[in-house]
């Protein structure tokens, strides 16, 4: 892999070991994490890796808007690929990216490409409109990344993995559970309504499919002792970010909406 990547993180490292040197049938990555700790980074890594190593494969990298993503996958898909001149060498553009009518794509001269797209968040009530549903239907792909999931209606999730032939990676920072939780893990299947047999179904699929992988700063070896710091100091400031961000842990949604709606100006901006 070094002739690949200048740097790779501790979480990459536990990545690549999972996918690839593991012996098991996993097809659902689900990266759960705190702030600073290279989620999204180790999946692009991972994922330029395969689109090199396997002829043309089909990658899709879904987040709520093309903006996001390119705060987000998109910033370090472009940092991943401009740090290393054996992958510039795979890619056919100098510019790396062309505009298409299904988003950004990245086109490697094997045959492989990964498309950015963005599909629309959910409304307050929690579901996908119309628009953001059709194009969740739109192709199908070898691999998905969901990019910052928990910005995606559950509707448009289902469409988008249905549609995936081979390998599925989410992620996140868990400020309160969503269909990820919902769906992937025994904790909260185990509390909800479905009776006992469709409890054990899912269990099944969620032991041979479904594999967690949780990280924090920790994780990322490279992380700036300023953001370290910074992070740190939340366990005194604010125990909902520290919790989350901090921690990688998930928080609720009680401690979400006290934090959310606590801003006061007097209290929290420097007059």
């Amino acid at each position: 892999m070094g002739k690949f990547f200048a740097t790779q993180t501790k979480l990459f490292d536990a990545l690549f070991t999972a996918v690839y040197t593991a012996k098991s049938n996993k097809s659902i990555y689900i990266l759960q994490g705190g702030s600073s700790s290279s989620k999204t980074y180790s999946i692009c890594q991972l994922l330029i890796y395969h689109c090199i190593t396997y002829p043309r494969t089909e990658v899709a990298i879904i987040g709520e808007s093309l903006g996001s993503l390119k705060i987000g996958a998109l910033s370090d898909m472009l940092s991943s690929v401009a740090n290393s001149d054996v992958i510039k060498k795979h890619i056919k553009r100098d510019n790396i990216f062309t505009n298409s009518a299904e988003g950004l794509v990245v086109d490697f001269y094997n045959g492989s490409k990964i498309i950015f797209r963005g599909v629309g968040s959910p409304s307050q009530s929690g579901h996908a409109d119309a628009k953001s549903s059709q194009k969740s239907k739109a192709g199908k792909r070898d691999i998905l990344f969901i990019n910052e999931a928990n910005g995606i209606a559950e509707v448009v999730a289902n469409e988008l993995i249905l549609r995936t032939r081979q390998l599925v990676f989410i992620d996140f920072n868990a400020n309160m559970p969503f269909w990820a939780h919902y769906k992937y893990h025994k904790k909260y299947i185990a509390a909800s309504d479905l009776n006992e047999e469709q409890k054990q179904q899912r269990y099944g699929f969620v032991d041979d499919k479904v594999q967690w992988i949780y990280s924090n700063y920790t994780h990322n070896q490279y992380c700036p002792d300023e953001i370290i710091q910074q992070l740190k100091e939340y366990k005194h400031t604010n125990p909902m970010r520290y919790r989350v961000y901090t921690l990688g842990q998930t928080g609720n949604a009680d401690d979400y909406k006290l934090w959310l709606y606590a801003f006061n100006q007097l209290q929290h901006v420097k007059q």
